[in-house]
């Protein structure tokens, strides 16, 4: 006998296949993604970490070479300055005759007294009694009074005010560009031990921009900042790259996942199946046959010990019905034969049989006597 077709069971929304292979493929999902997530975050923070660390590194190692050579290059300047101002005196002390007017128009001497300092600074000397400029790179400085910058530029003319009387002085301050930008000079200030035939005492003043002695930390400053960028942009690929493959690993164990729970389902499914359709068989009253689910009860786990329990069930309960229906067979032919003797009775019994019976018996003498 052919398997007979499932029935539908209208009541059954969910089958035990669909919420096993739900409950596989949502757990798995969900430990991968955590487990995703996860580790993405940690190389994201990783390569945050690193982002910021060496950027912290290259920013505090040029920091620090910035401090360096901005102090070498102050340095540098007030040696200038020293030197600029022995020169000076011993060209004063070789032409003790000669006034400052003299001195200015003294080529020599303006070729000792302006010297280039740095890129573009520049010695300058000044009166440190009146804070007169004497000697300037540019003409229209020279006989400036100095007092007239004190508003315009504060920081400048705070240094210059400390040289007054022939004092040493030096500080940092803002200059301000024919463009209107504003850069940062270092200026340090010394007197000549020497004064002119009118008794004229005056420092030497070397400036420039501080900014021209860490030029190469600039550069190097910007080379890091292109190193970190290109890293961070490295990691984000790494990262992106991770994500992908992380992607694709996702969906190849969605799918060997899915195709696993689907074959267990149905290994553990088809026998409850192959069980239910031989019950519903036995429901409409259709022989059992034990070979149906024979394949399912040579198994040795809990459904295969289900399966033989069920066959032998369905045999004996098989057995029992058709014991049944004998039993019932016979009673009905013996229902049958009482109820066809209790109609004869029924017939003998009348006056109307006896009296048919009383003639025939006297037919039959009558028969005898001839």
């Amino acid at each position: 006998m052919k398997n007979n077709p499932e029935v539908k069971n209208p009541e059954l929304r969910f089958r035990i296949r669909t919420k096993m292979l739900l409950a596989f493929l949502g757990l798995s999902i969900i430990s991968l993604a955590l487990f995703g997530y996860v580790a993405l975050s940690n190389i994201r923070r990783l390569g945050d970490y690193a982002l910021e660390k060496s950027a912290s590194l290259g920013e505090s190692a040029t920091n620090d070479a910035t401090n360096a050579l901005e102090a070498l290059g102050a340095a540098i300047i007030e040696q200038k300055a020293k030197d600029v101002a022995m020169q000076c005196a011993i060209y004063m002390d070789a032409h003790p005759d000669m006034t400052v007017a003299d001195l200015q128009a003294s080529a020599e001497f303006q070729e000792i007294a302006v010297q280039p300092v740095g890129e573009t600074g520049y010695t300058a000397l000044t009166n440190y009694e009146t804070l007169i400029c004497r000697f300037h790179v540019n003409p229209g400085t020279v006989n400036l009074d100095l007092h007239e910058l004190a508003q315009k530029l504060p920081g400048f003319w705070k240094v210059m005010e400390d040289s007054q009387g022939g004092r040493d002085s030096f500080g940092y301050y803002d200059w301000e560009e024919q463009d209107g930008s504003v850069r940062k000079k270092y200026m340090f200030i010394t007197p000549i031990k020497a004064r002119a035939a009118d008794g004229v005492g005056m420092t030497v003043a070397a400036t420039t921009y501080i900014d021209e002695f860490s030029k190469p930390v600039e550069e190097t400053k910007k080379k890091i900042a292109a190193t970190a960028l290109s890293v961070n942009e490295h990691i984000n690929a790494e990262i992106n790259n991770t994500r992908h493959t992380f992607i694709g690993v996702l969906i190849a164990m969605i799918l060997v996942v899915f195709a696993v729970s689907f074959l267990l389902s149905r290994a553990i499914t088809n026998p409850i199946v192959a069980l239910t359709q031989a019950a519903q068989s036995i429901e409409r009253g259709e022989r059992f046959e034990p070979e149906r689910i024979a394949v399912l009860a040579k198994a040795r786990d809990e459904l295969a010990h289900l399966a033989r329990v069920f066959s032998q069930m369905a045999v004996e309960v098989q057995a029992r019905e058709e014991r049944l229906k004998r039993r019932v067979e016979e009673l009905r032919i013996r229902i049958d034969e009482t109820r066809k003797a209790r109609q004869v009775a029924e017939i003998t019994e009348t006056e109307y049989f006896q009296h048919l019976q009383e003639h025939a018996a006297k037919m039959r003498e009558r028969a005898k006597g001839r």
